[in-house]
């Protein structure tokens, strides 16, 4: 072992009680920092179509092993990212909590703690005497660039990525010191976790190669690694069979993308050191940019100049913050140009390299006195950063709060104008869900969303012309800009449900037959053809995509009572009969199904049956013409004759037509 490993293997520490003051101040703070977390809501940042819209499949446990067969959106595409364990997490925190946040960001702030934690001790086995890998940790727990991670609750990838490869790193140290099996299990345990958490922990036995070769200065000793490269190479290996094997994989990686991403690097560096203008949808800054570089390269020239024996760790450092970044900048976001540009939470993982960097350093250049004058100016940047991150993590408490700050920060964020106006459309506050759309549409008129959500509001308002104008201005734009749709099968079920309003039944066919090509399993659609068909009289090639929906989605009642109803009038009604029987074991409380299968049991003579659902029907709603005077005619046919003459009477006085006319017929 050389001289420079000998003295970082007696680092000077403190007393050993202090360091248990030192973890508790370690949990206790980040955790009275964050607890007002627990009480936020969904943000509808991916968050709500993530979590919340799939509590179905995270409330059942057993679906822990199926994770590994999803993508991040749990969704049928399979078009998202391959991060199994965060969706693992997920279900876990629902066997808690249900459909409440609460417990998912109580989860993202336990696993930031333990991260907290472990740097704690990473720094103290590189060497870091504890006062300052106490005060660096504790400066870790409390930055304020890191609130996007722990307050949004898809922040979880980031977080869980950077405790497992803090372990697998702190693992790999002590196994390389001590040669305990025990290390190498938990260090590949963990490296495994972390691939799966997140795709950029890959990088990881890269920093590990690192580390071993040019810091314990073992590159002549690499057999002993052989174990390692085996288990790096089987969980990469098996991470890229699963997610090819389960994800429609769509190549989001490009060279341009990285060159367009480059100021990520400048930017991350200066917000760690000056952490203002924070969001969630940052702009690329020229300012932080130009900063981020003056410290970059006066960083470098100082650290080469430097004649510390440790300056291999704080290039380990490094490594890790640029290796942890780069990977990330081959991928572009969908939404850039609806407009925000990187995601600060991003940063979360890259920043324990600097965390170990700057940490090595100072314990490199301050002695003696120097350290108390350290710990004094700490406390305040501590207290100014805390300060920070507790007000910043309040724009994450709701939708509104959220969109409406990104909005102040960027009022051209069409992304951010067209979620805040779904809110507001969410909440039936029109006027001004109205004037969002139009801003959002204002600031990049070829994003899809605010026309579509300007379609929704005109459809409550009854003003179908209009709802279809908006609705096909939205089709066109998320057809033509691929990149930035988000709207796909759901724009032709509103605006093909907007033709049948209109009446414009072959243009219905049409623009479904066309979705149908694109989407040829989706349910909804097949169920609007169908209605188009039964529409023109068309009632057997009604009846055969009402089949093909139910094919698709089995458990949806309407289906079954719309081909009941086409199975009804080519006098198919032994089948109508199965079919509204299935809707009600589907939705007992539904009014048509009462309605429909008792005039079904009047064609099949089975005036009892038909008499009992049309008395439930008439319970539930009593001012339908159509089922009083199919009750008369099942009263009639039981020769209950006065019963049936004032069911006829009710149904006249309702208006129905065909009472109306046996009632003038009688009177003539």
């Amino acid at each position: 072992m050389s001289k420079i490993s000998k003295k970082r293997s007696k680092p000077v520490h403190v007393k050993e009680t202090s360091i248990y003051v030192y973890l508790f101040l370690l949990v206790i703070l980040p955790l009275i920092l964050n607890w007002k977390n627990t009480n936020f809501d969904y943000t509808k940042l991916d968050d709500t179509i993530i979590v919340a819209n799939n509590y179905g499949f995270f409330s059942n446990f057993n679906n822990v092993f199926k994770a590994f067969e999803k993508d991040n959106f749990i969704s049928k595409e399979g078009k998202g990212y391959y991060r199994p364990i965060q969706t693992v997490s997920f279900i876990i925190d629902a066997q808690i909590s249900g459909e409440k946040p609460d417990v998912y960001h109580f989860s993202n702030i336990l696993y930031h703690i333990l991260t907290v934690i472990l740097l704690f001790f990473i720094l103290r086995k590189l060497g870091v005497r504890d006062n300052i890998s106490f005060f660096i940790s504790l400066l870790f727990s409390v930055h304020p660039l890191f609130t996007d991670a722990i307050a949004w609750i898809l922040g979880r990838g980031d977080l869980l990525a950077g405790l497992f490869c803090s372990i697998a790193f702190l693992s790999f140290m002590y196994y390389t010191s001590t040669k305990n099996k025990l290390f190498f299990l938990f260090h590949s345990t963990s490296f495994l976790l972390a691939l799966f958490s997140k795709e950029i922990s890959v990088f990881l036995p890269v920093v590990l190669i690192y580390y071993y070769w040019f810091v314990l200065r073992n590159k002549y000793k690499i057999r002993q690694l052989i174990p390692f490269f085996l288990v790096w190479s089987f969980s990469v290996c098996l991470f890229f069979i699963l997610r090819q094997l389960y994800l429609n994989y769509q190549d989001i990686l490009s060279f341009k993308a990285f060159i367009n991403n480059l100021p990520v690097i400048p930017i991350f560096l200066s917000k760690l050191v000056i952490p203002i203008e924070l969001s969630s949808m940052p702009l690329y800054d020229v300012l932080f940019t130009v900063v981020g570089l003056i410290l970059f390269t006066a960083s470098g020239i100082y650290i080469w100049k430097l004649k510390a024996g440790n300056k291999s760790l704080i290039i380990l450092g490094i490594l890790w913050f640029l290796g942890f970044i780069i990977p990330a900048m081959f991928a572009g976001l969908i939404f850039a140009k609806v407009h925000f540009d990187y995601l600060e939470c991003r940063a979360y993982v890259p920043a324990i390299g600097i965390s170990i960097a700057f940490g090595v350093l100072l314990n490199e250049i301050i002695k003696g006195k120097g350290i108390n004058i350290l710990l004094k100016s700490f406390i305040p940047v501590i207290a100014i950063f805390s300060f920070i991150s507790y007000n910043y993590s309040l724009e994450f408490k709701d939708t509104i709060a959220l969109y409406s700050s990104l909005i102040k920060s960027n009022p051209g964020n069409a992304y951010a104008l067209s979620q805040r106006g779904s809110e507001y459309l969410k909440q039936k506050n029109f006027d001004l869900a109205l004037i969002d759309f139009d801003n959002s549409i204002k600031a990049s008129p070829t994003f899809s969303d605010p026309y579509f959500n300007k379609g929704v509001i005109y459809h409550f308002m009854n003003d179908h012309a209009q709802a279809e104008h908006f609705l096909s201005l939205a089709l066109k734009y998320d057809t033509l800009y691929p990149e930035t749709a988000s709207l796909n099968e759901e724009v032709y079920i509103n605006l093909s449900s907007e033709k049948l309003n209109l009446g414009k039944y072959d243009e219905m066919k049409a623009l479904l037959k066309a979705g149908l090509r694109k989407y040829p399993d989706n349910c909804s659609m097949h169920n609007n053809l169908g209605l188009a068909y039964y529409s023109t009289a068309k009632f057997d090639s009604a009846i055969y995509e009402y089949s093909k929906a139910i094919k698709a989605e089995q458990n949806e009642f309407s289906y079954y009572n719309n081909r009941g109803m086409a199975e009804y009038n080519i006098k198919d009604y032994s089948y109508a009969l199965n079919d509204f029987n299935r809707t009600l074991e589907l939705k007992p409380d539904f009014l048509d199904a009462w309605g429909n299968r008792g005039m079904t049991k009047v064609k099949l003579n089975d005036y009892e049956g038909a008499i009992s659902d049309l008395t439930r029907a008439i319970s539930i709603k009593e001012d339908i013409g159509a089922v009083w005077y199919y009750r008369g005619v099942a009263y009639s046919g039981m020769n209950m004759m006065k019963e049936a003459r004032a069911n006829f009477e009710k149904a006249s006085s309702l208006g129905y037509k065909e009472a109306m006319d046996a009632s003038s017929q009688k009177h003539k």
